[in-house]
């Protein structure tokens, strides 16, 4: 499993984490499906994933966010 997948992987996981917990806990969980598409938006715009660069601090990937 390359990076980019591993991403997704973790970003799906978590979204669903928190509708999960919004739906069944309480809906302030929400700001975490919410804060995990903003910063996929901003990565859009600046290249910088910062997901990326913690998956590089554990060895997983370059730490970019391009697929070249």
């Amino acid at each position: 499993m390359n990076a980019e997948e591993f991403l997704r992987l973790i970003t799906g996981v978590v979204v669903l984490g928190g509708i999960a917990l919004a739906y069944y806990v309480n809906c302030a969980f929400l700001i975490i499906p919410v804060l995990f598409a903003a910063g996929l938006i901003q990565s859009i715009f600046t290249k910088w994933c910062p997901a990326m660069t913690m998956l590089a601090r554990f060895g997983i990937g370059d730490g970019t966010c391009s697929t070249k």
